[in-house]
């Protein structure tokens, strides 16, 4: 099935330092690796096909980048991945320091959603480091649409990735031209009372927020969402809460 690896290798074989290539929920991809679990927005992918006179002709040809990654601080680079539960469209893979430690974090896998929902053992020092090649800039909203800049308490937070590079122009037969640019956005639904901190982290440019830092309020969960534009973001996140428990 799409995520049986993840009953039969730690990380599910989706370390990408180990040449796994993760799992494929649609539309979002996700992997486990030492420096967390990687949520990514993959758009259109790349796909490779022939036409009627059987020259291959290439899709936007999407260039490889880790959208976002999210750990707990609690969670070490060596932890361990078990499957708990699991359905034919929905699974749950606890985190561990160690075979027989306590879940640091839970992370629920269901085909088809936009959502990856997220349950931690602290609600302290939870940290979302967003990708610093292939894009322009970082922007932070909130549901109404208004920008943060620095530190933020609410149950909410937008991000805009600035022309992210999602792939090339690519015309027949084999041929790929220059680079497509969009904005890519993500909702991140978290607990009432929560504080969000923006952070450098490891981009070039020192202005660069590329980090969100994040205490979890009234409860101990998060939800990653993909979205098209901001304008969809009170739908998703009115929804955003609803963990999936089989399916």
């Amino acid at each position: 099935g799409w995520w049986t690896t993840l009953s039969t290798r730690n990380y599910g074989g989706g370390n990408y330092n180990g040449g796994g290539n993760g799992i494929y929920l649609n539309p979002l991809r996700s992997a486990l690796g030492n420096n967390g679990v990687e949520i990514t927005n993959v758009g259109k992918g790349f796909t490779q096909y022939w036409n009627a006179t059987g020259n291959p002709t290439f899709a936007t040809f999407t260039p490889f980048y880790q959208d976002l990654i999210l750990k707990n601080a609690s969670m070490t680079s060596s932890y361990i991945s078990k499957v708990i539960d699991y359905s034919d469209n929905n699974v749950k893979v606890a985190l561990r320091n160690s075979s027989v430690g306590e879940d640091e974090m839970v992370v629920t896998y269901t085909q088809g959603s936009p959502y990856v929902f997220t349950e931690f053992k602290n609600k302290d020092n939870i940290t979302l480091n967003v990708c610093n090649a292939g894009v322009n800039s970082y922007q932070y909203l909130d549901l109404n649409g208004n920008v943060i800049t620095s530190a933020y308490t609410g149950d909410a937070i937008i991000l805009r990735m600035v022309q992210r590079h999602v792939g090339y122009i690519t015309s027949m037969p084999n041929i790929v031209g220059g680079a497509i640019y969009e904005d890519r956005y993500f909702l991140i639904n978290a607990p009432t009372g929560t504080l969000f901190t923006l952070a450098h982290n490891s981009h070039p440019d020192s202005i660069m927020m590329d980090q969100i830092n994040m205490t979890l309020g009234s409860g101990n969960y998060l939800s990653v969402c993909a979205l098209q534009n901001p304008s969809e973001a009170s739908f998703y996140h009115q929804n955003g809460y609803a963990f999936m428990a089989k399916s």
